[in-house]
């Protein structure tokens, strides 16, 4: 039997792993790349898995901006992809711009170590990271 930190995997660990086969093995028959799993975009699964706190107001490249921190609802989030494993684990901060709701900055950081397959695919002990969007000139059109 495989251990995990030197202890046998837990029930909810043998069925994330079990869920993660199934889906790996039903996206290789269907033809689906991996690239898709190892994406990533904003949109509302991504957005609820998160609680918010909003911390004020502040101003980037001139405009204001809203700031919130986030951290994950809970320690058992459904794991769709593998990149799920990583994001179910960050928290951190968000800049969203209060005329067109854009996130124009966000400062993450991995909130526990984690791995996928048991470390044998990745093992991530730690990592922060930010992103910042810089809003082009808008081009006025006569």
């Amino acid at each position: 039997m495989s251990k995990l930190n030197g202890k046998p995997p837990s029930p909810s660990d043998l069925k994330e792993e079990e869920d993660l086969l199934r889906m790996e093995r039903e996206a290789s028959q269907t033809g689906k790349g991996s690239d898709a799993e190892n994406t990533m975009e904003v949109n509302k699964e991504l957005v609820g898995k998160y609680e918010y706190l909003t911390l004020g107001e502040e101003v980037i490249g001139g405009r204001p901006v809203y700031v919130l921190s986030f951290k994950p609802k809970s320690k058992s989030l459904l794991v769709r992809s593998k990149i799920d494993y990583v994001m179910n684990r960050i928290s951190g901060k968000v800049w969203i711009d209060q005329e067109d709701y854009a996130i124009a900055r966000v400062e993450s950081r991995l909130t526990e170590s984690t791995q996928i397959w048991w470390g044998l695919l990745a093992s991530l002990r730690g990592f922060s990271g930010v992103l910042e969007q810089t809003r082009l000139p808008e081009k006025n059109e006569a």
